[in-house]
């Protein structure tokens, strides 16, 4: 299976589009990308590149040496293959895409994959990653509801589509000691009281308003939180 089952719900695709308004300023059209456990390869059409490399498991169609789709190249392996296979090209990238993958791997594969990540990268490159907030209002009311014992807990949810980790604000410096690169931007995107069924059932046409809200909370309770981290020039 992918790496993460999207959810195909307009909570996702808010999530998304708020992705895109804080990404786009760093994607230019002369850039090279890679977009590591991509799913449905959302980001292709939303962001400037002069090249895309496309990373998951259920990637179509199968070819490890790559499918060239115009400027796209999808490769249908997992990201430790990739890994590999990168690092005999000596590839490298001036932006690197890890959304919503991290909490689906266990902690042997997050630090194998963050550790390599700073030789994939040029001088001046950066690396986006984000994921959903273990102390995301809804999972703080949780415990506080004797639903869940802890933010942590990976409930019956979680678990079908395939989380194996919950990760807070706290995990960005982390997350950080394996990449040892520059921490430069944290956002927090959409604040979530409630858990997606019921934001959907209640306020389903005001989501709008719950990204503008998330904006002003700060992102430690926000449902998603999105961290961007830069190499500095080594030269």
């Amino acid at each position: 299976m992918s790496y993460k089952k999207l959810l195909d719900n307009e909570i996702e695709e808010k999530i998304h589009e708020e992705i895109v308004n804080i990404i786009k300023p760093y994607c230019k059209g002369t850039n090279k990308v890679l977009d590591l456990g991509c799913g449905d390869d959302w980001i292709a059409n939303k962001i400037d590149y002069k090249t895309l490399h496309l990373v998951d498991r259920e990637l179509e169609p199968i070819n490890t040496t790559g499918i060239l789709r115009g400027n796209i190249i999808s490769y249908k392996m997992d990201i430790k293959q990739f890994l590999s296979f990168a690092e005999e090209m000596d590839a490298k990238y001036d932006i690197i895409f890890l959304l919503g993958v991290i909490e689906h791997l266990n902690h042997k594969e997050k630090g194998n994959l963050l550790g390599s990540v700073k030789g994939l990268l040029n001088d001046g490159g950066i690396f986006v990653m984000g994921y959903p907030n273990a102390r995301s209002l809804n999972r703080v009311l949780g415990v506080e509801m004797d639903l869940i014992n802890t933010p942590y807990v990976l409930t019956d949810g979680d678990k079908q589509i395939g989380h194996q980790s919950m990760y807070d604000s706290r995990a960005i410096n982390h997350f950080r000691f394996y990449l040892q690169l520059k921490t430069e931007r944290i956002e927090g995107i959409m604040f979530k009281p409630l858990p997606n069924f019921l934001m959907l059932k209640y306020f389903r046409n005001d989501l709008d308003k719950f990204v503008e809200i998330g904006k002003e909370v700060g992102w430690e309770y926000c449902g998603y939180i999105l961290a961007i981290y830069r190499k500095e020039n080594e030269s």
